[in-house]
């Protein structure tokens, strides 16, 4: 099954929801810790306990809820609703997480400390033209530059919005923005490039963007086709936010990208290897056409282009470390060192997998391992798994999985009732 996110870009029926960080959204947290008036907990010294942050979309209705689970206590120690049937969290950066409330155009820089409440939040709307069938942008992540500086990647838009956030504000907006409408394909018929994961690497002062590039007009039955498109890495000098060429001659894509081998990167699927200078990108693939004289009941052909493909930043150079086709959607990815990694695929359930990064094949199949995941940054897969029941509701508990052992341990079960939006842990490894 397709990432709910992405496929609610341009499927489901949305009504725009103007809201900032009052009103609509409601926290409850644990006591307060005497931190004095004006001062923040993290100015005060006060560090915070590992989290996992699980969002939450409501399955009837239109508000969501952000849950902060301590993986020490085993307790929930804060809770967020906000608007909005979608929404999750982005906590790669050092500084502290978001809160992207992707139905309702608003990014929120949540408390460092107390990661549930709301510090300062942007409307990141701009004023660009509805593009396709989306009436909302889609904020798919939020990328820390230097000078504390934001880049929102916009996945039903062609702009990247710059929030500064040097500055308190309620739903402000952005300062700037960086327009990626001339990176647009010519067989590409939606009018968009469907950003879908970023990366800042600060010792080039580069920000690394994937544009899908897939043909939101060629979707059928949920299955992306393949298309003329190609999926592609661009670059971003953020000391000038203009778009630099990566690399040159006749199988670069537009301004320099560089075009990957694998299609449709699924969001959030991007890593960072910074001993070998190299991004990781996890990619979903597409459908070959139905043919032409298969009959009405005809339907999309095989999978193929799914897997992780290597790109080297030093020579702009592409490889295919793993060709994932048989396999089901890609859910996530993890990358621990050279030789450990872990891949999840929905597939008649959810199926994770270690993976040796050095090998062309999967390796064993992770025991008792969460549906949606991120890693403790030691040995362990925090996460969400959810129970189906033959009748009621489904139920959802948030678990930490040793990958290698299989070893489980449930940490909560107080999650409300919905489609499992996110999963985060904050601080970040």
């Amino acid at each position: 099954m397709k990432n709910p996110s992405q496929w609610c870009a341009f499927l489901l029926p949305c009504i725009l929801v103007n809201a900032g960080c009052g009103g609509d959204d409601t926290s409850t947290t644990t006591p307060d810790s005497g931190v004095r008036d004006g001062q923040s907990e993290a100015e005060a010294g006060v560090t915070s306990p590992q989290r996992v942050l699980v969002t939450m979309n409501p399955m009837t209705g239109s508000t969501s809820e952000l849950v902060a689970v301590n993986v020490e206590t085993k307790k929930v120690d804060g809770t967020l609703k906000f608007p909005g049937f979608i929404g999750q969290t982005d906590a790669h950066s050092t500084l502290f997480p978001f809160l992207l409330e992707q139905s309702n155009d608003l990014v929120a820089q949540l408390d460092a400390v107390r990661p549930w409440v709301i510090d300062s939040s942007w409307n990141v709307a701009l004023k660009d033209t509805q593009k396709g069938s989306a009436s909302y942008t889609d904020p798919a992540a939020a990328i820390v530059g230097a000078d504390k500086k934001a880049y929102v990647l916009r996945y039903t838009r062609n702009e990247i919005a710059v929030i500064d956030m040097t500055k308190d504000v309620d739903a402000g907006a952005p300062a700037s923005e960086i327009d990626l409408s001339s990176l647009l394909q010519k067989n590409d018929t939606d009018g968009t490039v469907e950003m879908t994961a970023g990366v800042y690497v600060a010792a080039k002062s580069r920000l690394y963007v994937v544009l899908a590039n897939i043909d939101k007009n060629l979707i059928t039955d949920n299955d992306t086709l393949c298309t003329p498109t190609v999926s592609t890495i661009v670059g971003i000098d953020t000391t000038t936010d203009t778009i630099v060429s990566l690399v040159s001659g006749a199988d670069s894509g537009p301004k320099g990208s560089i075009a990957l081998t694998g299609f449709d990167p699924v969001f959030g699927g991007l890593v960072y290897d910074t001993l070998n200078d190299r991004l990781l990108v996890l990619e979903a693939g597409c459908n070959a056409p139905p043919l032409a004289d298969g009959g009405a009941d005809a339907g999309p052909g095989a999978v193929s282009k799914r897997g992780v493909e290597e790109v080297n930043l030093a020579d702009g150079s592409t490889k295919v470390l793993l060709d994932a086709s048989q396999h089901g959607f890609p859910s996530g990815i993890v990358y621990i060192d050279k030789t450990h990694a872990v891949l999840g695929f929905d597939f008649v359930g959810s199926e994770v997998y270690q993976w040796d990064p050095t090998q062309s094949a999967l390796g064993a199949l992770v025991k008792n391992a969460p549906d949606v995941f991120t890693y403790d940054g030691v040995a362990n897969l925090l996460g969400t798994v959810t129970k189906y029941p033959a009748v009621g509701a489904p139920t959802t508990s948030v678990v930490s999985t040793d990958y290698k052992t299989g070893k489980s341990t449930t940490l909560s079960t107080d999650v409300p009732p919905g489609y499992v939006g996110g999963v985060d842990v904050w601080p970040h490894p």
